[in-house]
Parts: C-alpha cells; sequence; structure tokens
C-alpha cells in the first residue's frame, strides 16, 4: 500500500476532470435508486455515474482530528473535460491558515498558495508535465511500469483530472465492506436525505502491511502487530473503519466518516469527517470565466517550474518512503493505556 492510501483520510482530496475529448456536456443527473444492497453493485454503480459526470461544480468539506489541533478544509471545484479545472481550497489548523488554488486551461497549469502574507505562484505547461511522465513510463527511471503508471495516476488525480471517481476506487480497492443499510442523512444545513450507508474495513491485502501477522519461527522479541492492531494497541488517530454515505437517489457520495481510536486499546472514535455537495450543472460560458486568472491573480509573478526537476525529486521522494511504513508502526503506539470515550 502506498503512503498515498496511508495518509488519504487526513488528506483533502481534489476533484477533478475528465481526460475525455470535449462534447456537448450532459446532465449531471443520475439514475435513480437501485434496490441492491450489494456493496460491490453500489460502489461499481457509483463510479461509473461519476464517470460520466461532466461540467459540474461541487463544495466540499472536511474535518479531521489529530493528536495536535483539528484541521478543516473548505474548497470549491470546478470539473470539466479536457484537462480544466478551477480548485480553491482553504485549509485551517488552529489561527494558521492555507489557501491554495489549482487552475488549468487544457494547456497551462497556474497554482497559488498563500500563508499570511506570503505568497507563492507557480506555473508550467500540460505538454511539459506530459513529456517528463512519459520519459518516466518509457522506462527512463528506476520505476518499475506499475509505479510509473500509478504515479501518472496520482499526478492527474492531484491535478483534479479524474473527479470524485479516485476517491471511491481507493475505498472499493483497498476496503471490505458490509452489506449497505439504508439510513437519513442529516446534511450540515438539517436538510434529511435518504442514503445508503456503506461500512467497511482495511481488507486483508492492507492489513497484512500495516500489521503483520507473526511468521512460525520469529525471534520472540519481534512483535505480533496483527494482535497489537486488533487489541488497539497500535495505529492511535489512524482510521480503522470508513462510514460512506451513498445518495440513495443518485449513488452520488455525500459524506464519509473515518474512525480509529485515539488512546491505546480505545474505543474508535470519529477521526475525520469529509461532505460533498451534490454537484451542481455549469455552461461552457461560465466555465471559460472559471478556468482564467482573475484581475486580482493576473497581478501574481509566476514563476515558470522545470517540471522534469520537479519529476525527479518526487521519485526520489517515493524511494526513500519504502520504509516509512515500517518506521511508522514502530513508532505510533500510544502511551496511553486508559479507555477511550465512545462519541
Amino acid at each position: 500500500m502506498s503512503t498515498r492510501m496511508m495518509l488519504l483520510f487526513i488528506l483533502a482530496f481534489c476533484p477533478s476532470i475528465s481526460l475525455a475529448t470535449y462534447q456537448q456536456p450532459p446532465s449531471t443527473s443520475l439514475p435513480s435508486s437501485t434496490t441492491s444492497l450489494n456493496p460491490q453493485d453500489l460502489l461499481n454503480q457509483c463510479i461509473a455515474h461519476l464517470e460520466k459526470l461532466s461540467l459540474y461544480e461541487v463544495h466540499y468539506t472536511q474535518w479531521t482530528r489529530t493528536p495536535g489541533l483539528a484541521t478543516s478544509l473548505k474548497a470549491r471545484s470546478i470539473v470539466a473535460p479536457q484537462r480544466r479545472v478551477r480548485y480553491e481550497a482553504e485549509s485551517a489548523q488552529g489561527t494558521i491558515k492555507v489557501l491554495t488554488k489549482i487552475i488549468g486551461d487544457g494547456t497551462t497549469i497556474w497554482r497559488i498558495s498563500n500563508l499570511g502574507d506570503v505568497t507563492q505562484a507557480e506555473t508550467y505547461r500540460i505538454t511539459d508535465m506530459d513529456e517528463e511522465i512519459k520519459l518516466v513510463e518509457l522506462g527512463k527511471t528506476n520505476l518499475d511500469v506499475d509505479k510509473a503508471k500509478q504515479l501518472r495516476f496520482d499526478i492527474d488525480t492531484e491535478h483534479g483530472f479524474h473527479g470524485l471517481r479516485p476517491t471511491i476506487q481507493d475505498l472499493q480497492k483497498h476496503m471490505q465492506f458490509k452489506p449497505a443499510t439504508i439510513e437519513t442523512l442529516t446534511l450540515p444545513d438539517g436538510q434529511k436525505v435518504e442514503c445508503y450507508l456503506l461500512v467497511g474495513t482495511w481488507n486483508k491485502e492492507v492489513l497484512d502491511v500495516l500489521a503483520p501477522v507473526k511468521k512460525p519461527g520469529e525471534e520472540a522479541h519481534v512483535p505480533n502487530e496483527r494482535e497489537q492492531w486488533d487489541r488497539r494497541q497500535s495505529f492511535t488517530f489512524f482510521p480503522r473503519e470508513c462510514r460512506l454515505y451513498l445518495d440513495r437517489q443518485t449513488l452520488f457520495p455525500r459524506r464519509a466518516e473515518w474512525w480509529g481510536p485515539i488512546k491505546y486499546e480505545g474505543y474508535l472514535e470519529r477521526l475525520s469527517l469529509w461532505e460533498w455537495s451534490m454537484p451542481r450543472q455549469i455552461t461552457e460560458p461560465e466555465l471559460q470565466s472559471m478556468i482564467q486568472l482573475n484581475d486580482q491573480e493576473k497581478q501574481l509573478t509566476f514563476k515558470e517550474l522545470n517540471y522534469g526537476q520537479l519529476l525527479k525529486q518526487r521519485i526520489e521522494l517515493m524511494s526513500k518512503r519504502e520504509s516509512e511504513l515500517s518506521r511508522f508502526r514502530k513508532l505510533d503506539v500510544a502511551p496511553d493505556r486508559g479507555p477511550g470515550k465512545s462519541p
């Protein structure tokens, strides 16, 4: 499992756009509710519907509990074909606030970040990015084929080129879900929505990496990490359970909750909450005004980046992270043996 998945629950997902050639935008409406409660059927239908959506705006909020201050994020994303995007987010931890923007017109990417009085503005061309990634895929680095393919997908996702689909695909790939139940979800504005609730935990493949079973014949000092995991003696403030709410009428994701212990042998408590608005369809003229720099943004001085150098640094970092998960397992054991509190 990649470090990307390990940290999934605390990262703000950047909704993204399709790589398909632009056509007349289809409606954002989705098929009516299904009678199946099979989690794989529901996830497959959700992913298929997300792939069909085009030219829409979605708002997203996230709250995450940490050992220190809680973090929050509010974001707006424009999802459109031809790798056109506008993503705006404000993240906060205590009094620290960071503003982030990613703007793409299909040819150029502009990235803007603001922390206090410090503003960083960078730009690069999408064709340059594609050429550098292509070199990686052709074996010009030490990455194997699968990692090179994953690298392209990750970069496209980070830029907002795949919509909400990667989030749901990650959940489907790495978690095992129980049959869905039908629940009434109360939204922040008080509105009540009927949803399919899917409750999932990490599957065997993930657990074998997170908390391996002790092998016969291993030395006595080697801990049984799976036993520690099962007893909640490790991985505090790390998610163990996901509760995903899909709108019953549209199958659009409305909320995801991540639950895990915050204390040694503690109860599961809510660690993170993600919420998405229903998509609002936009027109092509409206989109054009959104994917251009506004008057204030045009006043910034953008630094033109060498994407090849950025990619080289990223690959070097990927190599160094191979041992991060094992170090994480050894260090993330809470000394507090008191019971946690049920929310």
